[in-house]
């Protein structure tokens, strides 16, 4: 073999190779693993509604905890999680007398969407839950606080 094919292929896979591993890892930040919601409030004792609201052309599904207050908080789960991982959270501050959202953000739990955008529309996703709370429960937004993990 010639010294020359011998230096492209030592130049060539190695680039081939990183591009390769970050073409993975791109893969793998916005197609996080989808962990099923396996708890229900009910077992809880909380009161609760479920929410169906959408994002742009994403619906997102959540529940809406009632509390004994107009305060609300919006709890935002952190990225590979969902609405369920945050119920210490929940059942603490439903203690406390608030109303809560809790809500699955796209391509998490058992909202729509096969992708991430590690924060650029989940942004959206959670004015889409404010404003959902602003038009379904009018007078428990008034007082609103949100509560987020990671990137919510």
């Amino acid at each position: 073999m010639s010294r020359w094919k011998i230096l492209t292929k030592s130049i060539i896979a190695p680039i081939v190779g990183i591009l390769s591993f970050n073409a993975f890892v791109a893969y793998k930040i916005g197609h996080s693993e989808r962990r099923p919601v396996l708890l229900a409030l009910f077992v809880l004792g909380m009161n609760y509604l479920e929410i169906t609201f959408k994002s742009g052309d994403i619906k997102l599904k959540g529940w809406f905890i009632l509390g004994d207050s107009n305060a609300t908080i919006v709890i935002a789960h952190g990225y590979g999680e969902n609405k369920a991982e945050c119920l210490d959270y929940a059942e603490f501050l439903h203690k406390a007398s608030y109303n809560l959202l809790l809500f699955d953000f796209r391509a998490h739990g058992e909202s729509e969407g096969n992708w991430t955008s590690n924060g650029y529309y989940e942004s959206d996703d959670i004015i889409a839950a404010v404003n959902t709370l602003k038009r379904t429960f009018p007078l428990m937004w008034r007082k609103l606080e949100c509560l987020a993990f990671q990137w919510g």
